[in-house]
């Protein structure tokens, strides 16, 4: 008798710890969906703007592209920036070939800027008009949306 009243409360036990695990599991963590991928820039952007099903296909066509763009320039960042610091191996200091380097790390920057503006603006090229008060008030919260160091903030 006292077996079964022992595994009795054992299962039970075990029923309260399995519903315990699966509502924490089921929880939502900061802004994010329980499963799948966390809530990104994309799917965002698709709902801030309300995207209809042939617009978020043209919307992945322009992410594919400004990712490759993208990847391409942070790849030559990547190789000019190993290029600067070899510099720090010679004996003595080039400062023209450093210089030059500088000045064209800047200038990639300055392309993966315009690179990240025109996706943008491209953006605003899919939107209908009755979504362009929807694109404006996403351009004044592209800040905080790519903003990797900060939480990001949803209304």
């Amino acid at each position: 008798m006292e077996t079964s009243k022992l595994s009795k409360y054992l299962i039970i036990g075990l029923i309260v710890l399995n519903l315990c695990l699966i509502a924490f599991i089921l929880m939502p963590r900061n802004g994010r969906p329980p499963f799948g991928k966390p809530e990104g820039p994309k799917n965002i952007i698709i709902e801030k703007l309300n995207l209809d099903k042939s617009q978020i296909n043209a919307y992945e066509v322009l992410i594919a592209a400004h990712r490759r763009d993208i990847s391409n320039a942070q790849e030559n960042q990547n190789n000019l920036k190993k290029q600067l610091y070899l510099l720090l191996s010679n004996k003595v200091e080039n400062t023209n070939q450093k210089d030059s380097l500088l000045l064209l790390l800047a200038d990639n920057q300055r392309q993966t800027e315009l690179i990240h503006y025109n996706h943008f603006n491209e953006i605003k090229l899919i939107c209908r008009p009755n979504q362009m008060q929807a694109y404006h008030q996403l351009v004044l919260e592209l800040q905080q949306l790519f903003d990797h160091n900060k939480p990001k903030k949803h209304d």
